[in-house]
Parts: C-alpha cells; structure tokens; sequence
C-alpha cells in the first residue's frame, strides 16, 4: 500500500474559493480515508502551517523555504522530495512535476486560458505552463464541473485519461451559527438588500452590477458588498449620489451565513466560472439566486435561479425589481434553491476524489 501525500500549500494562504474547496474536502477525506487502501494520509506543508480537527490524517510541515519563495518553490523542491513513492493529491491549481498516475492535481477551471486578462501575466504563464506539463505527462487531472472538464480538454492534451469532474459541496455554510452584527452595523433591514460576494478578477464583472444601479437609482434597491474588492469604486458612487451601494468588507463565515439569510437576493454577475461557489452557499441559506447566464452557474444553480445576459445592466435591473416585489415568487425560489442544493455534498466530491486516485 502507498501512503497518500496531501499538498498543503494551501494551508498557508488566504481563505478563497479554492483554498475553501481545499479545506472542505480535505475534512471530508478524513472522515473516509479508513474505507480505502493506503498505508497512511499525510498532509504535507511549509513550515508554520496549522491543521485543526482531523482524526485520520495528520500534518507533516517540510522543507526551510520561506518568503516569497514559500510557494511555487516549496512544491517544486521540497514537496517534490517528499512524495516519492506515494500517491500525491493537489487540491489548489498547480502541483509539483511529479509526473504519471501518482499525481492527482485538482485544476479548478482554465480560465488563465480563457479569461487571460484577469491576470498578471507571471501568474498566467506560470499556471499555463503548468497545466500543460501536468496533462501531457500522465498527471491525473480533476475539476469541479462539467463545463471545466471541456474547457480544460481543450486546453489541455490530458495524457492521464479523462478528466474527472468531481463536483464541490456548499453544506459547510451550515455549520456556523447565523450572525446578523453586519446587519445592524451598516443599518440593514431583513429582506431589504441584495447581496454580491465581490473579487477584484475583470471576470468577475461587478462593472455590471454598478451600471444597474447607475441607470435605476433607485434607493430601494439596495447592494451589499461583501469581499476583495476595490474601495474607490464605492466613493465614486458615492459622489454621484448614489447612496444604495454599502460595501462591508471581508465578513467571517457567520456573518456571511446572516448576510445569505436575510438577502433579497444573491446577485452573482460573474461571466466565468469553474463552479461557483457562491450560489450554491446561497441555496443552502434558504436565499435566491440572480445570475449572469454562464455554463458552470447553470449547471450548478439549475432551475431554481434567474438568470440574465451578462453584459444586460436591464435585465439585471428588472429582475432584481421582480424579486424584490414578489414575496411569493422569493419564497418559492428559496425552497427550490434548498432542494437544488442537496445535490452537492462535500462527502460525494470526496468520494469521487478517492475513487478516482485509486482507479
């Protein structure tokens, strides 16, 4: 038996959705990890790294790279020597050039492909050449959604077989008491707010979300904002007289919990993604979802969203108008969202992870 050797490089940086999906599933690999067959699961990661509440799987930090380096580097040398003669899973992106089926890389989407502008172009190249040599040499390659897996294959001359798409969970949202601080902070009524999760990435497209309200103006259409996203924006809209945009900054996951719960509506704009995370939390919390028409949104999101043409501010605008007149019409949204959502588990994507190192 090989022992499985996790990359923990994503231990040591900031929360997003892909260090979300690593913490996830990695918690949902230590509940099965005993059903399949390897010697030991060890979690690998640079030095100062921390790992609370597994009871399988154990932290191991290597290697004496620090600073800027603590990153491409530390997979490309120490980790690289520690996985000899085990099965390595990469859970963010990029991996080691530790070619052949022992080598399972999750590559979340192939938007440094797609959707270069949204990046620096060190980061692009480095991430192309990455995937590329991962693919062609054998590398075991998966993705979160259907519509990642075709992306990818185009991009990418998997060498490995087909790419496996495992799907992400959103039941985690759940595990966090509510908490409404972020309400009665910024002086936000329940069911009075539409809500958008922000990222600074160009795909992300809020720019069509501010055009909405630029032509509504309408202060009973009110935004929140929560996320990474950039603060001259809002005092542009502020010297415009448009005073319905309340930017709230990065929010713990109780906070956004409340912030899902007692939404309008999620507004999800964003014209790429490799899953999207964001609505199906939403779904879980009960909280309708308004979206740009994109495949992996789609495919996740189903029937129980609305959804609008991405670069459409009206259609936007209208919709949000809908909802936020119609209790009826949010309520039944709210149920079937709930129902959608029970399709993705983080316990399923960790049980096709496995099953797909192990083929």
């Amino acid at each position: 038996m090989n022992p499985l050797i996790i990359n923990g490089r994503f231990l040591k940086q900031a929360l997003s959705g892909v260090q979300r999906f690593s913490h996830e599933i990695l918690s949902a690999i230590d509940n099965q990890i005993l059903n399949y067959n390897f010697s030991q699961a060890v979690v690998c990661a640079p030095k100062g790294a921390r790992l609370d509440g597994l009871k399988n799987i154990r932290l191991h930090e290597i290697g004496h790279v620090t600073g800027s380096a603590t990153g491409y580097l530390w997979e490309q040398t120490c980790l690289l020597q520690y996985s000899a003669g085990g099965k390595l899973l990469n859970l963010g992106n990029t991996s080691p050039f530790k070619l052949g089926k022992n080598n399972c890389t999750v590559i979340h989407d192939a938007s440094v492909f797609d959707v270069p502008e949204s990046y620096s172009k060190k980061f692009r190249l480095y991430y192309q050449l990455n995937h590329k040599i991962l693919g062609r040499f054998g590398v075991k390659i998966a993705t979160v959604s259907n519509f990642s897996r075709e992306r990818l294959s185009k991009h990418i001359r998997s060498q490995g077989g087909e790419i496996k798409n495992i799907s992400e969970g959103g039941e985690h949202i759940l595990r966090f008491p509510s908490d409404d601080s972020v309400l009665k902070s910024y002086n936000l009524d329940q069911f009075k707010y539409f809500l958008v999760v922000g990222a600074n990435a160009r795909h992300k497209n809020l720019a069509v979300v501010y055009d909405a309200i630029k032509k509504r103006g309408d202060n009973n259409l009110k935004i929140v904002v929560t996320g990474n996203v950039e603060r001259p924006q809002f005092s542009s809209f502020r010297r415009e007289g448009l005073r319905n945009i309340c930017y709230v900054g990065q929010v713990n996951e109780p906070q956004l919990r409340g912030l899902y719960e007692n939404a309008t509506a999620l507004i999800f704009p964003s014209y790429y993604e490799g899953f999207g995370l964001p609505p199906l939390e939403a779904m879980y919390c009960g909280c309708p979802v308004i979206a740009a028409k994109t495949p992996s949104v789609t495919e996740v999101v189903g029937n129980a969203g609305v959804w609008f043409e991405p670069n459409s501010s009206i259609e936007l605008l209208n919709l949000m108008a809908k909802i936020n007149s119609d209790t009826s019409l949010r309520l039944q949204m709210a149920k079937s969202g709930r129902m959608q959502s029970l399709e993705y588990t983080w316990d399923k994507a960790a049980k096709k992870l496995l099953k797909f190192i192990q083929e």
